[in-house]
Order: C-alpha cells, then structure tokens, then sequence
C-alpha cells in the first residue's frame, strides 16, 4: 500500500499471505501512525549475526516489513509487527504481541550462544 506522501509499505509472510485484510489494516495502522522504536541489542552484539541465525532456522511467523525509509526482518501477526532493522540496534514496531514473539527469537539466539 502506498501512504498519503506515496511512500511504500509492504509486509510478506505466511501469515500475510493467508490473511491479506488483517496485512492490510496493520500496514494501514503502520502508516498512519509514528513507528515506534525499541533497543533490542546489548552492547556488543551484532545485529547482523541475529539475522543471519533467523535466516537460517526460519522461525514461525517471520516476516519482512518494508516502509519508506527501507525494511526490517522480524515477527508479524493480526496483533502487530516487531521489526528488526537491518543496521543498528533497534527494532521497529507497532503493537505487542509479535513483540514478545520476536523477543522470545532473540533470548533463543542468546542462549544458542548468539551464532551467525
């Protein structure tokens, strides 16, 4: 979908793809609102290690969300998104409940002993 500026906002997932209107609302939440951001990552770990890990055992619910400033990989489902920016420590997000999936990801990667 494109916001009232033109910019662009996409979400691609299992879930996305099996629930096209509930995609749609939340990218339509997304664009309406300021995106909110979250510190995920301690000192010293590499975001770009987390989504190496989440590429390779692709876990339930992952998504890719792209916005007009550029895209983040993470969890999406009817309550929201939690997205992981791609550079930097943050995550981007709106609602809790792919939150608290997404979190669980990243304790999971901290105790396989943070590989990527």
């Amino acid at each position: 979908m494109r916001d009232e500026q033109g910019g662009a906002w996409w979400i691609a997932s299992g879930w996305a793809k099996e629930n096209a209107a509930g995609a749609g609302k939340i990218l339509a939440r997304l664009a309406d609102e300021q995106l909110r951001t979250a510190r995920v990552f301690e000192e010293g770990e590499e975001p770009s290690a987390f989504m190496a890990w989440l590429y390779a055992t692709r876990p339930a619910g992952l998504a890719t969300l792209g916005t007009p400033t550029g895209f983040g990989i993470g969890a999406a489902d009817a309550g929201g998104v939690f997205a992981f920016q791609v550079t930097g420590p943050d995550a981007f997000m709106s609602g809790t409940t792919a939150e608290d999936t997404a979190r669980q990801w990243v304790n999971a990667w901290r105790n396989a002993g943070r590989p990527g």
